[in-house]
């Protein structure tokens, strides 16, 4: 394959990949209408139940791939609105952990349901989906190492 090609094809499967999160999105954005939620808002919920104790602000930029002060308001526009809430530590005052409210529990149950997700990808037998996600995690690595940014880990979303 000549270099041509081979960009060719390359610029191919960024569009494809791009087009493919593009119509995940918005699947999952109709999806979540009905709870009430942005897509990046059900990410951060399951980024906190997710981390647990670790919830701080920093972690939670790293996990959902988003600047700290995108998170930071991200965070306090979820703070406004009920979902969740700051624990200021008692030993370290500068440490803020975050954790999901009642309110925010009882939407994260609604997020999980993840019906769009599970219905686009149950097209894949186990083997085009793990083969997927060792892609994807490749493609994700190489961008964030021509950002020069840190990979974050793999989500261990229940």
């Amino acid at each position: 394959m000549s270099h041509s090609s081979a960009a060719d094809e390359n610029y191919v499967l960024a569009m494809l990949l791009r087009q493919a999160g593009d119509t995940m999105l918005r699947a999952r954005q109709a999806e979540l209408t009905d709870v009430g939620i942005s897509t990046i808002e059900a990410a951060t919920m399951l980024a906190i139940d997710d981390l647990g104790e670790r919830a701080l602000p920093i972690r939670i930029s790293e996990w959902i791939l988003r600047r700290p002060n995108s998170t930071s308001a991200l965070l306090q526009r979820m703070e406004k609105d009920g979902l969740v809430q700051r624990a200021y530590d008692l030993e370290r005052k500068n440490l803020v952990r975050i954790t999901l409210t009642g309110h925010g529990r009882e939407l994260l149950e609604k997020v999980r349901a993840r019906s769009s997700v599970h219905q686009v990808f149950n097209e894949l037998s186990d083997e085009e989906r793990a083969c997927l996600k060792r892609a994807l995690l490749h493609v994700r690595t190489g961008a964030l190492g021509y950002l020069r940014e840190k990979a974050p880990p793999v989500p261990r979303i229940q």
